[in-house]
């Protein structure tokens, strides 16, 4: 048995690389915070969850496979495997990986040397998996908000953190990601310095317009402040920092990113311009962008263009219309300070289609900072259907599907959302209907719970896989890609809540 804690971009790649081998039985994921590495506490953490593993019926070895922060903080990992080996009477081993787990030549063994070492494996492990996915970190989040071509992302942090990003969450067309080259002298004096002359070497061959430094769980922990480094590149081109941890979710990153972008582009607002802007969009949220030609296309027509946050600003725009939670907190604070009326909104159907056009075309001509949204409201609409409906993902999302169907005479509805970070929940809290609709998920027995009540559940299809393992009973399931959970697999053509395929099966579910 595996037993991995720290940041989320390690924990989904053991994850996606057990699910792809079919070994999901053998991982156990200990969650730990960013506070765990700073107070000292996750060791304590690590170690009930070593013991847990130890207790599974048919495991022979626990393994902890380290990350960068373990190492970092110098867990007695002698003591560790001793004092456990004997406590639980299996074999406790911590496998050193990674470029720190390589640096340090008092305990690191290449893997095969490792391997040997265990007894010769007999039987099998007796385990269903009892864990949620990790969800896409912060760090994907911001990455994926950010210009595929013309800008350099640079992550400060060791290269397995980007291979980690590579296997799962970063699109394949995702261009300019780059990792420091990092020794062990960096982790005792600081990174900064080594930043600053890397990003300086890159950015001389005139490739890029922009430079985007985004840090992780490693410089978060050793304080490595990037604005300093921003601040110290010596050319004219625009630098900016993205202070991530690695332990929220990719909805923080984008929110975080998005109110950084919309903050820079500021200075350009002195005069209106014949814009909409769109907020809350990434492809790892929201899915393929042709989901908006229809919407598009109506916004040109009136004499508008759409323009996605990060693009050249031309002005102040007419009018912000967000699609996710992760735009709301940016949208609001455009609103606050410049009177832009905001549109929250995902229209799904025509009802909601009429009701969106109209809202554009009315809120592009106030003079105020009105603020509308789509959420379920009607009560007096004819019940035609008593099946229950679950539906799981953004919020924004997944009311936007539901709104579709209490129109179509479905009202047995609930909205939930995987969250583990406080951070996300404070946001999501914000989204449309939130206080009266939206149930926050952080474990598997809630989800299950939820899921087995349910006639019909949309949800991404790597959780219904989670809920077949543990034997949930699923009445009817209909994909609902979400990358946060799935990664880029969730971002193919035809995809999010106004795409194609969404579309037929809610035709095939109302005939």
């Amino acid at each position: 048995m595996i037993v991995a804690a720290g940041s989320g971009t390690c924990l989904r790649e053991l994850y996606f690389r057990a699910a792809a081998q079919g070994k999901l039985q053998q991982l156990m994921l200990c969650q730990t915070t960013a506070d765990d590495y700073t107070m000292g506490t996750a060791e304590e953490k690590i170690s009930c969850v070593l013991k847990r593993a130890a207790a599974v019926q048919g495991v022979q070895v626990v393994v902890l496979y380290l990350n960068c922060l373990d190492i970092l903080t110098r867990i007695d990992f002698d003591y560790l495997e001793r004092t456990l080996s004997e406590a639980t009477g299996v074999m406790v081993r911590c496998f050193f990986r990674g470029p720190l787990g390589r640096m340090d030549i008092a305990h690191f063994k290449p893997v095969h040397e490792f391997m040997a070492e265990l007894p010769a494996e007999h039987g099998c492990i007796n385990h269903s998996l009892y864990q949620l996915p990790p969800l896409a970190t912060d760090v994907a989040g911001v990455i994926d908000t950010l210009s595929d071509t013309d800008e350099a992302k640079v992550l400060a942090a060791p290269s397995g953190c980007r291979a980690c990003l590579r296997d799962g969450d970063l699109l394949e067309q995702k261009q300019g990601v780059y990792a420091l080259e990092t020794k062990k002298q960096d982790f005792i004096f600081g990174i900064e310095d080594n930043c600053v002359k890397q990003c300086t070497e890159l950015m001389a061959g005139g490739q890029y317009k922009a430079l985007n430094i985004v840090s992780s769980a490693v410089a978060a922990f050793i304080g490595f402040d990037g604005n300093w480094v921003a601040n110290s590149m010596e050319n004219n081109l625009r630098t900016r920092s993205f202070n991530m941890d690695g332990f929220n979710d990719a909805v923080y990153g984008v929110s975080c990113a998005q109110e950084l972008l919309a903050a820079e582009e500021e200075e350009q607002y002195r005069k209106p311009a014949r814009e909409i802007l769109i907020l809350g969009y990434s492809p790892l949220l929201c899915g393929a962008r042709e989901q908006y030609a229809e919407s598009f296309a109506y916004i040109r027509s009136l004499g508008f263009e759409p323009r996605f946050i990060g693009e050249k600003a031309g002005g102040r725009p007419a009018l912000c219309w967000v699609v996710s939670t992760a735009g709301i907190a940016a949208a609001k604070r455009l609103n606050a300070k410049y009177a832009v009326p905001l549109l929250l909104s995902c229209p799904v159907g025509e009802h909601a289609m009429q009701m969106w056009r109209k809202h554009v075309q009315e809120l592009c001509q106030t003079e105020n900072n009105e603020i509308r949204q789509l959420c379920i409201h009607n009560y007096s609409l004819q019940e035609k259907d008593k099946r229950k409906l679950l539906f799981i993902g953004d919020p924004m999302q997944t009311m936007g599907v539901a709104h579709a169907l209490w129109h179509e005479g479905f009202q047995h509805i609930k909205l939930a959302t995987l969250c583990t970070g406080v951070a996300s929940r404070k946001l999501y809290r914000n989204a449309p209907g939130a206080d009266k609709w939206l149930i926050i998920v952080d474990s598997l027995t809630a989800l299950q719970d939820l899921w087995e009540d349910a006639d019909i559940v949309f949800a991404d299809t790597m959780l219904a896989k989670v809920m077949r393992s543990v034997g949930a009973e699923t009445k009817q399931h209909i994909p609902l890609p979400w990358g946060v959970i799935s990664g880029r697999s969730a971002c193919t053509a035809g995809s999010g809540v106004l795409g194609r395929k969404l579309a037929e099966q809610l035709k095939l579910l109302v005939q």
